[in-house]
């Protein structure tokens, strides 16, 4: 995209999401202190439960 216009008519046409994920705490347990790949494997721990919401 070169200009402002193209942009705005292109995601008008394509619309987009982006999602980001972090764990700062579970079960009372602060893990704002941990290394964010200790906190990243906590998370997907948590997620394998996870299931999709339905559209």
């Amino acid at each position: 995209m070169t200009s402002p216009a193209k942009a705005r008519n292109r995601s008008a046409q394509v619309p987009a999401a982006y999602a980001a994920f972090d764990l700062l705490a579970i079960g009372g347990v602060d893990l704002r202190t941990q290394r964010w790949t200790v906190r990243r494997q906590r998370l997907e721990q948590l997620a394998r439960s996870w299931v999709p919401y339905p559209n």
